[in-house]
């Protein structure tokens, strides 16, 4: 979503986008303020933003002392974590969405039911950014938020890659902690 906002106001501000496109736009309450924090959350993730002293240090023990399970955290779980504790995101549910097909007349029709959570048990289960690490360096605290990461990381990494990068605790090939996957779709003909 980050790279289709950019590229439209990179469009928008060139002149070449379209009507339909320009209609989409018109319909967000705050367009300017979506593209700043776009670009923002971008600089974050690529380390192009000079940090606060503060925040490099809560990153930098984030980097070197959390505790290595399957994968090594990559630092942009970090900023994944902070920005959506702030933000209330909402992931898709993969396992809740329901996919049906039917034929209306001689057309093949499509539609989707997709379910959203806003996964609070796991943003309201991190301390405020500058408790991080005293919570963190409690290992058996750091297992309960890390295992609920990881369901969350195995629900979006076959669809989206963007969010909790390199975070997963338990292998996929283990039996009851796979990559989630989208359901068949239901023929209703």
């Amino acid at each position: 979503m980050a790279r289709y906002f950019i590229m439209i106001d990179m469009y928008n501000k060139k002149g070449l986008l379209g009507e339909k496109s320009k209609c989409f736009l018109g319909e967000l309450t705050d367009y300017d303020g979506l593209i700043k924090g776009v670009k923002i959350t971008l600089l974050l993730r690529s380390g192009n933003i000079t940090l606060k002293d503060d925040v490099r240090n809560i990153k930098s023990y984030f980097d070197k002392n959390l505790y290595r399970f399957l994968d090594k955290p990559h630092s942009n779980l970090f900023f994944d974590v902070i920005i959506n504790q702030l933000a209330y995101p909402m992931h898709s549910n993969v396992k809740c969405n329901f996919r049906y097909s039917y034929t209306a007349k001689t057309t093949k029709m499509y539609t989707d039911v997709t379910v959203y959570d806003e996964c609070r048990y796991i943003y309201e289960w991190l301390p405020g950014l500058h408790q991080i690490v005293s919570s963190f360096e409690n290992l058996s605290w750091q297992y309960v938020f890390r295992f609920a990461l990881d369901g969350l990381i195995k629900m979006r990494q076959n669809y989206n890659n963007e969010f909790f990068f390199q975070g997963s605790i338990v292998s996929s090939s283990v039996e009851g902690f796979e990559s989630k996957k989208l359901e068949e779709r239901i023929n209703l003909d």
